[in-house]
């Protein structure tokens, strides 16, 4: 349990009463004291105590009321009416003139497209018809049904074309264009004499004049034609304006529904002005009237020349003539309340003074008991602490000795795999060793034996020699058995045939033999090399390769040696790790003990801090209400002395 110091205790005064900031216990204590008071009180005057049962109803306050013509409901409510009336009405206005520019926009755009179309198809209309007589025409010497069916078909395009005019004549009856007008009436004319003329064509291709007829083709109509073409062209300009005169409506329009959308924002800001500036006349400025002539007499209330005799002076005859009878009121009851207080706060002062200064001594002497315990409580706690911070770091020490000697094992089985690969290298080399060199003498044998060989093709030539002088001396005998044929005459012709085979023979024998030599010295010079590459190769292998074997023998042993080194110094490593690990474990049992014992310490003084504390707030109860009361009458003499008049 905490306790606060005295000149800690956080004080202060709101409306005449005093508040504190304390414990639970002291709360419940200052209550019971202050219902003590009350009770008192109430019997020295006389009055009796008044209590709230749940069977009993409390009266509700019934209030005066005022005539609706002076309320501030009805001055509010005839207001914004009013102003909600200005409003409906300029809106009004603003829709309306909006709706007469739409429409009138609107109707301009329908009659400039429809006199659009219709123009387009007297156009049409009028070219059918030239190229319906100019078939006429060409038809003149076909049949008779033939030109009937365009004749018909003339006809028809000539009242589609007086249809459209009147609807054209119809539609610009609303409008008040007359150059426009006027333009239809020439279009109309063209059209008419177009027409005209081909009748006049279908007469003359009727009666068989087809040169006067193609004449009028060429000439009278494309004149009129042409004529029509230029009236339409204007009429289309004029068209156009009007539809640019459409835009310009219709961009006018945008911009006045603007203006009269700004209008409108405008004239609402000004009702809301109104409205706001009326409500604040009515209620805000009253109001503030009343705050000021309170807030004055709080602040010579507050300059200790308070006067209690002054009251609220505001005429008005709607609610807020409540809210300045209750302040008066109020006032009123101040000063009866502030004229018996003023009595009672010198005896109560006197009393006070007494037993807050014998209570003080005592409260003194017990808060530095207490103060002594708990410092020696909050000392043990940081022992308990440290210890228990020493704990912490034995436990990583331990935690590493055994990371340490799990990994210093690891390292012990890894030298062990190490020293068993240079045992597995160091065999294998000596194994290869010994195989290489059993079979490189098997080689150097073979090789030896096969070079011998070798040197056996050199027969080849003395073999070839001898046929070589064998084909020489056949065909010697076969020189000499042709002489002799020719000698014999015709007896011995067959017999000069079989020489001349027989030299044949010979020459091919003689021929065969030069390649085989050829190719006999050709074999004897690649043997020779071969033998030779082969003696190089196992000279190689017996300096070069192995030696490296030996090398490699070398090497194992080396590993093994290296590996039985590591795999002792891990040995220690690992004895070193045991060692650490008991000496950790000494030192955590020490500390554990040191733990309890500063546990059981701590609980010991936190017991006796607790009865120093039960005992300072007694004290410090029955100081905070021998403050309080001391605190209430200073409070009261000095507020009391703030009113000059009551």
């Amino acid at each position: 349990m905490k306790v606060v110091p005295r000149g800690e205790r956080k004080k202060f005064l709101e409306g005449g009463t005093v508040v504190f900031k304390k414990n639970k216990a002291t709360k419940e204590k200052a209550n019971h004291v202050n219902k003590q008071k009350k009770v008192k009180a109430e019997k020295n005057t006389n009055k009796p105590v008044k209590t709230k049962s749940r069977g009993v109803k409390e009266e509700k306050i019934k209030l005066p009321k005022v005539g609706f013509t002076h309320s501030m409901l009805s001055l509010i409510l005839s207001t914004n009416i009013f102003l909600f009336c200005v409003f409906a009405v300029v809106m009004t206005i603003t829709n309306v003139q909006l709706d007469t520019i739409t429409d009138k926009a609107s109707r301009l755009m329908i009659v400039t497209t429809n006199l659009q179309k219709s123009e387009r198809m007297v156009s049409v209309s009028l070219r059918d018809a030239y190229a319906n007589s100019y078939a006429y025409y060409a038809n003149a010497r076909g049949r008779a049904g033939t030109r009937q069916y365009l004749s018909t078909l003339i006809k028809k395009d000539k009242e589609q074309k007086d249809q459209y005019f009147e609807r054209m004549k119809r539609q610009y009856e609303n409008l008040e264009d007359q150059s426009s007008q006027k333009l239809i009436v020439t279009m109309k004319e063209m059209s008419d004499s177009l027409f005209d003329q081909i009748e006049t064509v279908k007469t003359n291709v009727d009666n068989g004049d087809l040169d006067t007829a193609k004449a009028y083709l060429d000439t009278n109509m494309l004149n009129s034609q042409q004529g029509y073409n230029n009236a339409a062209e204007k009429l289309q300009k004029g068209l156009d304006i009007m539809l640019m005169k459409s835009q310009k409506s219709m961009q006018t329009m945008r911009e006045t529904a603007l203006f009269l959308g700004i209008a409108g924002v405008v004239v609402f800001l000004i009702c809301l002005a109104v409205s706001m500036l009326l409500s604040y006349r009515l209620i805000v400025y009253r109001i503030s009237r009343m705050a000021g002539q309170l807030n004055r007499m709080i602040d010579e209330i507050n300059s200790g020349h308070g006067d209690l005799t002054k009251r609220i002076s505001l005429k008005t005859k709607s609610e807020l003539k409540f809210i300045r009878d209750g302040i008066n009121g109020f006032i009123e009851a101040l000063q009866n309340v502030m004229s018996s207080v003023k009595g009672g706060t010198v005896l109560l002062n006197d009393a006070t003074d007494k037993v807050t200064q014998r209570i003080r001594k005592a409260n003194e002497n017990v808060t530095s008991t207490s103060a002594a315990l708990q410092e020696l409580s909050a000392s043990m706690q940081e022992v308990s602490n440290s210890v228990a911070g020493i704990s912490t770091k034995l436990e990583e020490v331990k935690a590493a000795a055994m990371v340490m000697h799990d990994m210093t094992e690891e390292g012990n089985e890894a030298s062990n795999s190490i020293k068993g690969e240079a045992d597995s290298i160091k065999e294998a080399a000596a194994h290869k060793k010994e195989e290489t060199g059993t079979r490189m003498q098997t080689l150097s044998s073979v090789l030896e034996e096969s070079v011998q060989n070798a040197e056996k093709v050199s027969l080849i030539n003395e073999l070839t020699n001898d046929i070589l002088e064998i084909a020489d001396e056949t065909n010697l005998l076969s020189l000499n058995a042709s002489i002799e044929a020719a000698r014999a005459g015709e007896a011995g012709r067959g017999f000069a045939v079989v020489a001349s085979e027989i030299s044949n023979l010979a020459e091919n024998s003689r021929q065969t033999a030069g390649k085989i030599q050829n190719i006999s010295t050709e074999v004897t010079a690649a043997v020779k090399s071969l033998s030779e590459n082969a003696m190089q190769v196992v000279s190689f292998i017996n300096t070069t390769v192995l030696a490296d074997y030996d090398a490699f023998v070398d090497t194992g042993s080396k590993y093994e040696f290296t590996s039985d080194i590591i795999a002792g110094l891990l040995n220690g490593f690992m004895s070193s790790a045991d060692e650490l690990n008991a000496i950790v474990a000494n030192m955590s049992d020490s500390v554990e003990e040191i733990i309890s014992a500063v546990e059981e310490s701590s609980r010991a003084i936190e017991m006796s801090a607790e009865n120093s504390s039960e005992i300072v707030t007694e004290f410090t109860e029955i100081g905070a209400a021998m403050e309080e009361n001391s605190e209430v009458a200073l409070r009261l003499d000095e507020n009391t002395r703030r009113f000059e008049l009551v």
